[in-house]
């Protein structure tokens, strides 16, 4: 898949997916020089509270590039992968919707502190099974999300998206 414009579609349309769940970026991160193909999402501080457990701190998801610098300095990426982080879902009981869905989603990764699916996603938002897929998906997540977070979810108001995320991958 192209990086530009395919691999960069997929991308942002998972970022914004994620920013329509109310999560928020480290904006520290993405602004901060230096190499980055990753975007992290976190709990707002409003969920956090309601949690009222270390692991709704931890990063909840995050999107990134796939392929390595070589391929995407050749305007290629083998793929789009947004990664969903167990323990800070587990906390409000969300880690089942990730359950219901396995297209595209890997075998549980990671360490048992922190343990996360990957949703891998090789073909460009304009395929059909990848398109279904995220919706499916985030649908299922928002509706999880408006039933265990309300009314603290309606209250919060969507935060734009830094527009440094259109000029990732940064090497």
């Amino acid at each position: 898949m192209l990086l530009d414009p395919s691999g960069k579609e997929l991308f942002l349309e998972l970022c914004k997916q994620l920013n329509k769940l109310k999560l928020v970026i480290d904006k520290g991160k993405i602004e901060e020089g230096g190499r980055i193909e990753s975007v992290p999402f976190f709990f707002r501080e409003e969920i956090q509270m309601k949690g009222n457990h270390k692991n709704v701190k931890r990063q909840v998801a995050a999107v990134q590039y796939n392929g390595g610098q070589k391929k995407i300095l050749k305007n290629e990426v083998t793929g789009v992968t947004p990664r969903f982080y167990l323990s800070p879902l587990v906390v409000f009981g969300l880690e089942g919707i990730l359950d219901k869905h396995t297209a595209f989603r890997s075998q549980i990764k990671g360490p048992t502190s922190s343990p996360y699916f990957d949703y891998i996603f090789d073909e460009p938002y304009s395929s059909i099974a990848v398109n279904d897929c995220i919706n499916v998906l985030f649908l299922d997540l928002h509706k999880e999300f408006i039933r265990i977070f309300n009314p603290i979810q309606e209250r919060l108001p969507l935060v734009c998206l830094p527009e440094s995320i259109k000029e990732l991958p940064r090497y």
